[in-house]
């Protein structure tokens, strides 16, 4: 049998790099692929560059690949940041903003995984969000968004806006952000104080899940509302969990039907100095959203949610796994060993594997109920 060739976007974020790099800020205002860009630049490891406050996005791009440069063999993640960074270094529009503010916080204590990067030019500032990393205490925060109002990261998320936009706000300030930063980008956009929320010109989350209903529809939340932009696939999940505002694009994305790698940045397809638009999202989005809508309902309070995600992540440690790597590498092998170590009787687990089975069940019943009706 032939192998299977994974489907691949004609043009994508680095596409528009080479295509529009040329073009300065001041002759090319923002656009919306401008968001991809800065987003995965927040995901490029400036902790571990000797990189300063004051520096380019040059300088940054050239130490990371001078780091990469030693390693005998690339990830796929690797390859597109070094395409990435290749495309920045002499890019007109990107290789000389300087870097105003950065922070990055990882706490096993506090469940943090937490980064953030800013940018700016003489008139646009940029204030970009990182999303999850491969480390399993990211994931673990990632569910406790659908569990506490506010968390750590949250907390700094706020600061961190806050600072950046009394000390460096210009006449036009971007909030950017993918999956989980898209979530503190929202957040902390909703939660900052009054004169800060008016310098922000607009709010971008690609594919970030949304707020709790506190936050949702907190009197902050609203004042922003009008600015944000909300962006996800077309088999979209992470964009759809939680209260979000109206999708503002959806937009194509790679592999068809692939609810995981649509989720990357780089597989987004680009047109020009956009994206390629579609109608709105598939069915099967639409019944993963409500069948965990409906799970969280029935998990209900804050703490048996709290103790479903530790269970979980119990579970997986267990299991001797150490990063995301090792489950997404191979999905349905973790499944199948995932299910065989929880057979072994304890009260966690017990329930653990109720709750996991009780969501299977929801989702069959959605998927036929649209199957047989063409309605959810």
């Amino acid at each position: 049998m032939a192998k299977k060739i994974q489907q691949k976007p004609t043009n994508n974020l680095i596409d528009y790099v080479y295509n529009f790099g040329v073009c300065p800020f001041s002759e090319l205002p923002f656009v919306i692929n401008d968001a991809f860009v800065f987003s995965a630049v927040s995901y490029l490891p400036f902790e571990s560059c000797n990189i300063k406050v004051g520096d380019t996005l040059q300088n940054l791009c050239i130490k990371l690949l001078g780091k990469l440069r030693y390693k005998k063999q690339l990830d796929s993640m690797q390859m597109d940041r070094v395409f990435l960074c290749l495309a920045l270094v002499n890019s007109d529009r990107f290789s000389k903003l300087k870097i105003v503010n950065m922070k990055n916080v990882l706490s096993d204590e506090k469940t943090t995984q937490y980064a953030a990067i800013a940018f700016a030019d003489d008139e646009n500032l940029f204030i970009n969000f990182r999303g999850t990393d491969n480390t399993l205490i990211g994931w673990q925060e990632d569910l406790y968004m659908a569990c506490y109002d506010t968390l750590f990261s949250h907390e700094l998320a706020i600061d961190f806006l806050e600072e950046t936009l009394k000390e460096n706000a210009h006449v036009r300030n971007y909030v950017c952000g993918h999956s989980k930063g898209g979530n503190l980008a929202l957040h902390s956009s909703s939660m900052i104080a009054l004169k800060y929320q008016k310098m922000i010109t607009n709010v971008i989350s690609i594919d970030g899940p949304g707020l709790l209903k506190e936050i949702f529809f907190s009197e902050g939340h609203q004042r922003i509302e009008s600015r944000v932009v909300h962006i996800t696939p077309q088999d979209c999940v992470i964009g759809a969990l939680l209260h979000h505002e109206n999708i503002a694009y959806v937009a194509k994305s790679y592999p068809d039907k692939d609810m995981i790698n649509q989720h990357d940045l780089y597989s987004f397809e680009t047109s020009g100095i956009g994206l390629v638009e579609l109608k709105d999202r598939t069915p099967l989005s639409y019944v993963v959203e409500i069948s965990l809508d409906e799970v969280l309902t029935k998990l209900g309070k804050k703490d048996k949610r709290v103790d479903f995600v530790n269970a979980l992540f119990q579970a997986i440690y267990d299991m001797g796994i150490k990063d995301s790597d090792e489950i997404f590498k191979n999905p349905y092998g973790f499944m199948r060993n995932f299910l065989f170590s929880n057979r072994k009787k304890s009260k966690d687990k017990t329930n653990l594997n109720k709750m996991l089975r009780e969501f299977m069940s929801i989702f069959s019943r959605n998927l036929m109920t649209y199957k047989k009706d063409k309605t959810l």
